[in-house]
This record gives C-alpha cells, structure tokens and sequence, in this order.
C-alpha cells in the first residue's frame, strides 16, 4: 500500500502543482484510510478524480470513490429511475420483480406491497413515500459502506453491552418468585 499512495500522491501532486501536499503524515492517513482496497481500486479512484476535480480530492473523496468502484457503481442510484422500474411493474409492463434491485425491492416493501399499490388511488403519494424509502435505503448503505472498518468494529462490539449486573438479579427473582 505504501507504493500505492505514493503513486496517488504523486499524481495529485503533478495535477495540482502548489496545492497538494505531500507529507509524510498526510501519506500515513491515506494509508490507514485506504488499506482496505486493492491498489487497482485505489488507483482507479485516484485517476478518475483528478479527471473531475478541479481541486485536489481529499481522503474523504478518495474513500468515496473507492468504495463506489469496490461496489461496481460508477454513480448512486437515482430514485425517479427506480420509481420508474417499479411503475412498470405496478402497471402490468412487467410481470415480475426480477428488473428491480434488492434496494428497490425493500422499498418496495416498505411502501406497501405490490398489491395495494396496484389499488391505490393516489400514484403521487405512492411515488413520494417509495422515492423517500428508496433514498433513505440508499443513503444508509452509502454511510454503511463508507464507515471504516475499525469504527463498524467498535460499534459491533458497543452495541451489545451486556446487562447490567441488578438487571440480571431482577430477571432471576422474578423467574423464581
């Protein structure tokens, strides 16, 4: 990985003379951000935003990219596209789901089943509720994915917590008494 970075911040530092800089603290944070991608992934996301920015990208940017290209996605989801998909489905174009995403389909779900969309009698309220479902999904899985390992860690191991020694007491004398 210390090649990789070296080579992305040689990139940034040609494409962006005067305004990036290359320090050996900066190179150890983009390290440890960036550790968990290929070097494939990591260049390919550094090469594609020093063809976008106009500013040099920072490590935020750089996870971000990395993250979207580790996923195959070169842009978010767009929620009028899904609703257009799902429309089709509610409307009898297609018969099936298998045209819908996974997130799609859970918004889907959360809307309302299919049956009653089908019977609904107000197709913009229907849109607006998927639309907020959809990119509520999306959001949480970009946010998901963007978290770095080590935090997903911590907050796996936090969430947890074991019950506290009275409440265990109480659960146990109220299951004899």
């Amino acid at each position: 990985m210390t090649k990789t970075i070296a080579d992305v911040m040689r990139l940034f530092a040609h494409e962006y003379p005067g305004r990036f800089s290359t320090t050996p603290e900066r190179a150890k944070i983009w390290r440890s951000m960036l550790r968990e991608f290929d070097r494939e992934v990591v260049l390919a996301a550094a090469y594609d935003l020093a063809s976008t920015c106009d500013w040099p990208p920072t490590i935020a940017q750089m996870r971000r990219r990395a993250v979207d290209l580790t996923h195959g996605e070169l842009r978010e989801p767009d929620a009028g596209e899904a609703w257009e998909r799902v429309s089709r489905l509610i409307s009898g174009e297609v018969e099936t789901d298998s045209e819908l995403s996974g997130v799609e389909r859970e918004a889907l779900r959360r809307t309302g089943q299919l049956w009653d969309l089908k019977r609904s009698s107000n197709p913009s309220a229907d849109r607006a509720a998927f639309q907020r479902a959809f990119t509520a999904l999306v959001e949480a899985r970009r946010r998901d994915r963007l978290t770095l390992p080590e935090v997903r860690e911590l907050a796996a191991r936090r969430a947890a917590p074991a019950l506290p020694e009275e409440g265990e007491k109480a659960m146990r004398t109220e299951k004899n008494g």
